[in-house]
């Protein structure tokens, strides 16, 4: 049963954060800012001074405003399962310190979004990838064919987790998982996909969210390369959906995964093979991530066949 959303708060803010008391200044500035203002913050601090406390202090004369500077750093993604765990609100808006809202009107397009789709309890929208400047690099949108396969079937984001980042979501609280922290690379698509199994996802084909997409210090910059991260990860998560009968075209990609993470650090590491070694598994990947495509098109419309 859905939560009445005129009993309590609409919407929960939460900002799990870590050392970075300017993105935090910048998206609690863009809270502010939005035309929607029935929903609570929450800001969790893993930070180890007193330097996003003192950004924060201000913005808590405004009784919407939540700070708990965390007695031990919890880690990610504990300390967003922390922050989420204190929210009231009828649906959790999870936002990383380092993102902010792009335009005054976001939330209060979330929320008709999630008023419009009551059978919808995982909202989401586009983004705009920015670097540490906040200079726009592209946007971030899935296609329409992309979310017609995702709809008829969630482990379409085991290939692609083109929702991106939880900034851009919306979850009704009910339905909210907490983050496996057995998980760090693969960890927000694990958890949208356990949404998904409880619920449908309604998306908003707009970018209302900017993400900073280049940071140095950002988790996804220490495992997108590393081999050890992806096999465990992806090893786990496809036991998770599928057991012992994990189908070919998963066992396909995380080949490909894996193909294209060992191009990348031999590139990284130049080694003496890497010149050798990059262009035919690089090649290798696209190429057969193209036929496997093709294959699987293929087989659709065999099946789809009278």
């Amino acid at each position: 049963m859905g939560t009445r959303m005129d009993d309590i708060i609409p919407i929960s803010i939460c900002i799990p954060c870590y050392n970075n008391p300017a993105g935090v200044k910048k998206l609690l500035d863009s809270i502010l800012s939005q035309t929607f203002g029935t929903f609570e913050c929450i800001i969790t601090d893993d930070s180890a001074d007193d330097r996003t406390k003192e950004v924060v202090k201000p913005f808590l004369a405004d009784g919407r405003f939540t700070y708990v500077h965390n007695a031990k750093a919890l880690g990610s993604p504990e300390n967003w399962n922390y922050c989420a765990s204190l929210a009231k609100g009828a649906y959790i808006k999870i936002m990383h310190h380092d993102d902010w809202f792009s335009r005054p009107n976001a939330l209060q397009q979330l929320y008709d979004c999630a008023v419009q789709s009551p059978g919808c309890g995982f909202i989401a929208c586009g983004c705009s990838n920015c670097d540490t400047e906040g200079k726009i690099l592209d946007a971030a949108m899935p296609d329409k064919r992309f979310l017609a396969r995702l709809a008829a079937d969630r482990a379409e984001l085991f290939y692609a987790n083109a929702l991106r980042t939880p900034s851009t979501t919306l979850i009704r609280r009910d339905l909210f998982k907490p983050f496996d922290p057995k998980l760090v690379w693969l960890v927000d698509l694990e958890q949208y996909m356990r949404i998904l199994e409880a619920t449908s996802l309604a998306f908003l084909p707009v970018s209302l969210v900017n993400v900073t997409a280049s940071s140095p210090d950002q988790i996804t910059r220490r495992c997108e390369y590393s081999l050890d991260v992806n096999l465990q990860e992806y090893v786990y998560v496809a036991n998770i959906l599928w057991g012992k009968s994990v189908p070919l075209r998963a066992s396909l990609h995380m080949a490909l995964v894996l193909a294209r993470t060992l191009a990348a650090n031999l590139y990284f590491l130049k080694a003496p093979i890497a010149m050798y070694a990059l262009l035919p598994l690089s090649a290798g990947y696209w190429g057969a991530r193209e036929v496997l495509k093709r294959a699987l098109k293929w087989l659709t419309a065999e099946k789809q066949t009278p």
